[in-house]
């Protein structure tokens, strides 16, 4: 009798399963980064951008989201005296492709986030060869600093972004 030996890749079976772990995966990663800030992250996938900029007080500083029906699955604000920051991420449960792409880059073009992730628990799929070739389609921002979407693969094991799959590689 021969044994075969299967890889199994585990995933999730839904899209919202991933959200606490990037709930507070973004968390620790504002708190490190944004010493000072007031940290506020929490899962928004079924209520407008606007309607929460509003509970926490800030939507009178992002105006452009007013009436546009924006979902962000994991919103993160940084907010200090002088300037409010957004964070989106947007997750999967398939592999990456570029109708995930389009859509956290509108969602960035309109409203600018200071950082905008796209996660996979299924991997970076054909999105990752076309990123790689041709990072400036991940470009939302050309401002006082270059910003990009940023995608990887989420580790469901470790509960973070896998580094050796993050694209594009210079942000």
């Amino acid at each position: 009798m021969q044994t075969h030996w299967v890889t199994m890749n585990k995933n999730v079976t839904l899209e919202r399963e991933l959200y606490p772990d990037m709930e507070q995966w973004l968390r620790d990663y504002l708190k490190d980064n944004y010493k000072g800030y007031e940290i506020f992250v929490r899962t928004t996938s079924e209520q407008n951008l606007d309607v929460v900029l509003d509970e926490i007080g800030v939507l009178k500083e992002f105006p452009n989201v007013i009436g546009i029906g924006i979902q962000i699955d994991v919103l993160g604000v940084a907010r200090r005296k002088d300037k409010t920051l957004l964070f989106f991420i947007e997750a999967k449960k398939t592999a990456l492709n570029t109708h995930d792409l389009g859509q956290i880059l509108i969602y960035s073009l309109i409203c600018k986030p200071e950082k905008a992730f796209l996660f996979s628990s299924a991997g970076v799929g054909s999105l990752g060869r076309l990123l790689h070739e041709r990072e400036d389609i991940a470009i939302y921002d050309r401002g006082k600093r270059l910003k990009m979407v940023q995608a990887a693969r989420w580790d469901i094991v470790r509960k973070s972004p896998d580094p050796a799959t993050t694209y594009p590689k210079t942000t």
